[in-house]
């Protein structure tokens, strides 16, 4: 009698950890789309945060070139907001500079 207990304590065990284990891969599952679903939104915000800023720099490039500033002013207002080495501040800096290059210096009215 004493082994048939056993047996059936050691098969209760095992019918136990295999449910334990198939709850457990299910847990493990969730937990896995639910990190992968969190890196897309991380991965969502950052891309609508660069849209934003790009979104910023065409308003401000857009102010600048319509503002009736002195074109000298246009180049420390834009070196004061990006960064001096930037491939977008150089290109902007090259278009603001080339009326100065050619001699025609926008001053106000």
């Amino acid at each position: 009698m004493p082994a048939a207990i056993r047996a059936a304590a050691a098969s209760a065990r095992d019918g136990c950890s295999t449910l334990l284990l198939l709850l457990l891969r299910r847990r493990r599952q969730q937990l896995l789309l639910l990190l992968w679903l969190l890196w897309l939104l991380l991965l969502l915000l950052l891309l609508l945060l660069l849209l934003l800023l790009l979104l910023l720099l065409l308003l401000l490039l857009l102010l600048l070139l319509l503002a009736p500033l002195p074109q000298p002013l246009l180049i420390m207002l834009l070196l004061t907001i990006l960064p001096w080495r930037h491939p977008v501040a150089l290109l902007l800096l090259d278009l603001l500079r080339l009326p100065l290059l050619c001699g025609r210096v926008a001053t106000p009215a």
